[in-house]
Formats: structure tokens, C-alpha cells, sequence
């Protein structure tokens, strides 16, 4: 962070086998009570004391919420486990960080706006065109992010099961199907809010539905796999290829 103001920026390029995910998780942790509210407001005990500007307030206590063993990691900075192959793990860890941004956002908006937290840059490559990236203060391009890795971090789950068994047809159904839900969250509540704040076409509603639609086509992919697998009648094939 400098004088200028705190970027969050993803750095697993396009060249590695993971997603771009998000490289701030757990670099802010929640604080805990209801110390203030929203705009910073509390009276100290005693009184006195000048009156700070909100967007000074917001830095403070964004500040203050990151967890003492976070404090000395530069932001911006990936845990270890972000890292990792297993896509599980990274599931996990984006889903414990959407929480959090779902917890914060009431209590910090983050918008260009000059009442709200606009010191903190969050930044995103297009997923079909890395070179493009955008650099925006804005939590809903953050939540189209997060949601938009999680999806691709469902869809490697999905791949990486074994589909000889029927467990593993059953798990990457159901892993095509949560990835198809989490772009379905991107189209439904965040997309049009990030692309009016300057996001990438990626994230937009159509390109969201897009995803949404071909994930849905591999879950009924898995599908028909189990009714051959199982041996069902030829008229059940033919209803579920349609």
C-alpha cells in the first residue's frame, strides 16, 4: 500500500493450469462486534478529537480488520494454499472469501464513489484475453471475479474425477452443475453492476449466461454417460440427448 492507495491485483497468469484466482484471500479477516457502524460513527469517550473524513475511516478500520498474522504480508499477496493444485483447497478458499467480501460490503462499500472506500483497486485479466485487464474500485468486479474462479475451480473438479464409476460420473455431474449455479450468481446479481463500473466483458451478463449454459451441457453430458453406464431403456436415451 502507498500514498496512492491499496491495489489488489491476481497474480496466477494465464499460462499455469490453475485459475486466476483471487490473491487476497484471507488478507482481510473480519473484525469482530459492531465497534461502528458503516460510516466509522462512535462516540469516544470523552469527545474531542477532530472528526476524520469517511474514506480516512474506511482505510483505518480495512486496516484494522486484517488478522494479526496478515499484517506483515504485503497485500496482494497469495497464501500458499491459493497456490495449490488441489482444486479443492482452492474452492474452499474462495468460497470462505466471498463470505467475507459478502460481510464487508455492506459495512465498506467500495465504489469510485468519494463517500466510499475508493482507495482499494481491485484488478482482473479477461479470461479470453489476458492482455486486457481492468484496475477498478469496484466489489462487484471483486465478486465477479471470485465467483468467476470458483466456477472454473467446480469445472476442474469435475474433470479430474474418474468417470469410469459411478461415483465419479455422480461428482462430476454435480461439480458441473455448481459450476453452472455459480455463473447463474454471476448473470443474476453481480454482472451488470461490475460491467457499469468498467469491468471486462467476460463478466458480463451474456458472456455469464454463456458459461452457464455450456457447464449445464457437460453436467447432462455426465448424465447420459450414467444412463448408458446403467444399462436404462433406448427411449430414455433418446429423451435425455434431447
Amino acid at each position: 500500500m502507498d500514498g496512492q492507495g491499496l491495489t489488489v491485483t491476481r497474480s496466477l497468469g494465464p499460462d499455469t493450469a490453475q485459475p486466476r484466482s483471487s490473491s487476497v484471500l484471507h488478507t482481510y479477516g473480519i473484525s469482530g462486534g459492531g465497534e461502528r457502524d458503516a460510516c466509522g460513527a462512535r462516540e469516544e469517550d470523552g469527545g474531542g478529537g477532530p472528526i476524520q473524513p469517511p474514506a480516512a475511516i474506511h482505510r483505518h478500520h480495512l486496516l484494522r480488520a486484517r488478522g494479526p498474522d496478515q499484517r506483515g504480508r504485503p497485500p496482494g499477496r497469495p497464501p500458499d494454499a491459493l497456490r495449490s493444485r488441489e482444486p479443492v483447497l482452492r474452492r474452499d478458499l474462495l468460497q470462505h472469501y466471498f463470505r467475507a467480501l459478502a460481510l464487508i460490503e455492506p459495512r465498506f462499500p467500495i465504489s469510485r464513489d468519494g463517500a466510499h472506500v475508493h482507495f482499494l483497486a481491485f484488478t482482473w485479466h479477461d479470461a479470453f484475453k489476458p492482455y486486457k485487464k481492468v484496475s477498478l474500485p469496484s466489489i462487484h468486479l471483486e465478486k465477479s471475479a471470485v465467483l468467476f474462479d470458483l466456477a472454473v475451480v467446480y469445472s476442474q473438479i469435475a474433470l479430474s474425477t474418474d468417470r469410469s464409476s459411478a461415483a465419479g460420473l455422480k461428482q462430476a455431474w454435480h461439480s458441473f452443475q455448481a459450476a453452472a449455479g455459480a455463473f447463474a450468481f454471476v448473470r443474476h446479481h453481480v454482472a451488470a453492476k461490475a460491467v457499469a463500473a468498467g469491468a471486462t466483458l467476460d463478466v458480463s451478463p451474456e458472456c455469464a449466461s454463456m458459461l452457464e449454459r455450456l457447464m449445464l451441457a457437460q453436467a447432462q453430458g455426465c448424465f447420459f454417460e450414467k444412463v448408458v453406464t446403467d444399462a436404462k431403456p433406448p427411449g430414455l436415451f433418446s429423451k435425455v440427448a434431447r
